[in-house]
């Protein structure tokens, strides 16, 4: 069943999104993605705090049809220099405020740098009001991400829409969630 469009989606401090709040900055999300010409399955990571800004980066990501890869703002900038450039990420997103190691990584990898783009200005851009109708298969990647490696360098892993959705439903099941748990 749909969520109640005017339910609370997501909290984070003392700011609140409804369900309705939250497509419309994810499809606002996703348009400025796909306005830059992201192909399906392209990488964007996301150089955030779990914030409301990550999850409508995270959520608009999936919407475009381009696949997530998660960094931490606090990894060292050669580490996300050296994740940006293994996954051949085609934009970053990030949110004011906590851009200093992603300008550090990204000014090291020069000319190879992917856009540098903050989720307020992705969010303020105007590219209509059309919802993103994006065709998205199971075997498609939905997100990659990196672990340290058995050597100590970062060691990518992938996984599709299928497998996370898959994972998805299982902790619904294991964890019982119902339509007025809250989950964090």
């Amino acid at each position: 069943a749909a969520a109640d469009p005017d339910r609370v989606a997501v909290v984070h401090g003392e700011r609140s999104w409804t369900y309705r709040e939250l497509d419309e900055v994810t499809d606002r999300v996703a348009r400025a993605l796909l306005a830059r010409g992201l192909p399906a399955e392209g990488i964007v990571a996301v150089v955030a705090e779990r914030t409301l800004d990550w999850a409508a980066s995270v959520l608009g990501i999936l919407k475009a049809g381009a696949a997530y890869l998660p960094l931490e703002p606090h990894f060292p900038p050669d580490r996300i220099a050296t994740v940006l450039r293994r996954a051949d990420a085609r934009l970053v997103l990030g949110e004011r405020g906590s851009t200093a190691t992603l300008d550090e990584a990204l000014d090291s990898l020069g000319a190879a740098a992917p856009e540098r783009l903050l989720v307020d200005d992705a969010v303020a851009e105007e590219h209509g009001d059309a919802v993103p109708r994006v065709e998205i298969a199971g075997d498609r990647l939905a997100y990659l991400y990196f672990t340290s490696g058995s050597t100590g360098e970062p060691k990518g892993a992938m996984c599709e829409h299928a497998g996370m959705v898959n994972h998805l439903y299982a902790k619904i099941e294991d964890l019982e969630i119902t339509e007025g748990t809250v989950v964090t």
